[in-house]
């Protein structure tokens, strides 16, 4: 896949502490994809949105409503 083809607002949710994808990934992603960001979890492996729920959860609704 092009990541330059995508062509929406984008959120990389990561985790820094992900041993199934390496936080690299999406810094990678983030220089690929244009207007896209990332939304690091300090504390969070590979299931941010279970480790930390409500940090997820409020930065998906910020998103959306962005």
């Amino acid at each position: 896949m092009d990541l330059g083809s995508i062509n929406v607002p984008t959120a990389i949710f990561h985790g820094k502490k992900d041993q199934i994808c390496p936080y690299e990934f999406a810094e990678e992603m983030n220089k690929g994809i244009p207007n896209s960001h990332i939304v690091p979890f300090e504390q969070s492996g590979h299931g941010s949105f279970w480790d930390k729920r409500e940090k997820f959860s409020g930065e998906l609704i910020r998103f959306l409503n962005s």
